[in-house]
């Protein structure tokens, strides 16, 4: 298709003028974008916004949790470390100075505290709970998404 820039570099002048009128033509005729044309426009908005509003939502259920500091502790427990390795003489060392540091704590502590008291992984941690657990020496309770760490009863004096 010749375009009126073409007639007008040939020399056709009045071809030139009568294609730069019909592309003036079509283009008052064309039709402008309908507002139909927005609609990725406002999902994306929509999607964005309850991007935000859930982003909101999920930080402050993170503050809400409570921090280990701000549970209230049993007060004067005492727990009978001698009567658990009595009983379990094949205990690791490593499980035995936890022991002592939960006896320590009135028998209860988090396992974070346990994490960072003796400065191990999160999965090294989680296999000593377990180990313990296994010879029911504690008791795992889940607050939120922290686990407490409870020396059984039968081993409180």
């Amino acid at each position: 298709m010749t375009t009126a820039n073409d007639y007008y570099e040939q020399g056709l002048y009045l071809e030139a003028e009568t294609a730069a009128k019909q592309a003036y033509q079509l283009a008052l005729n064309s039709e402008t974008p309908k507002s139909t044309d927005y609609t990725l426009i406002y999902i994306g908005a929509f999607l964005f916004i309850i991007a935000l509003i859930s982003a909101y939502f999920f930080i402050n259920k993170k503050r809400n949790i409570e921090e280990p500091s701000q549970i209230p502790r049993p007060k004067a427990v005492i727990i009978d470390v001698e009567k658990i390795f009595e009983k379990h003489e094949t205990i690791r060392l490593e499980d035995k100075e936890v022991i002592k540091f939960l006896a320590e704590n009135n028998g209860e502590i988090f396992a974070t505290e346990i994490r960072e008291r003796f400065d191990m992984p999160r999965s090294t941690t989680w296999r000593l709970i377990r180990r313990l657990k296994n010879l029911d020496i504690v008791e795992e309770i889940k607050i939120g998404n922290q686990s407490l760490v409870r020396i059984m009863e039968e081993y409180h004096a």
